[in-house]
């Protein structure tokens, strides 16, 4: 195809002058892209992909098993389960933080604190194997399993239908 670029006069032919990128701009307006526009399309793709797993929420995205072969992997395991909960925990909670008023944000951010300090209290009292090896995974479900009920809670305060009675005080001053 080199040897059918444009010529002088706008022809094709065999007998016709080659210019340089003349080919590829042929070539994008039947359609096609050059190497350098399809790793740009490439790329914006993945970053639209990366950023839609990003967007999507922790409960939606599968948690590691606690399969490890060893008890240090299954710690790791539980442990990564309990940020991928903390993680949905934030996105919930700070959506309903977003929605607050003045006053429902200071109540917000003070009952938050306390379930905090009660969660952690709470699991380092129920945490079996205390002194074990399986105590660190124990702890991390607990906290998982903990996080992920207070998630629902906000999610719920955040579902609230308008003048439904038992939820959205987070919206009133």
């Amino acid at each position: 195809m080199a040897g059918l670029a444009a010529g002088p006069v706008g022809q094709e032919g065999p007998g016709a002058r080659s210019r340089p990128g003349a080919a590829q701009a042929a070539g994008r307006r039947a359609g096609r892209v050059c190497e350098g526009e399809e790793l740009s399309r490439t790329r914006r793709l993945a970053l639209a992909a990366a950023l839609l797993l990003a967007a999507t929420p922790a409960l939606a995205q599968k948690r590691p098993e606690l399969d490890g072969p060893t008890q240090y992997d299954m710690n790791v395991q539980a442990g990564t389960r309990h940020e991928m909960a903390d993680k949905e925990l934030n996105r919930v909670y700070a959506k309903l933080v977003a929605e607050a008023s003045p006053g429902g944000r200071q109540r917000l951010r003070a009952a938050q604190r306390a379930w905090i300090a009660f969660r952690d209290l709470d699991c380092a009292a129920r945490a079996g194997s205390r002194g074990g090896s399986f105590y660190t995974a124990s702890l991390s479900l607990c906290l998982e399993a903990v996080t992920d009920e207070r998630t629902r809670t906000l999610q719920a305060e955040l579902d609230c239908a308008e003048g439904e009675m038992g939820c959205a005080g987070h919206k009133e001053d």
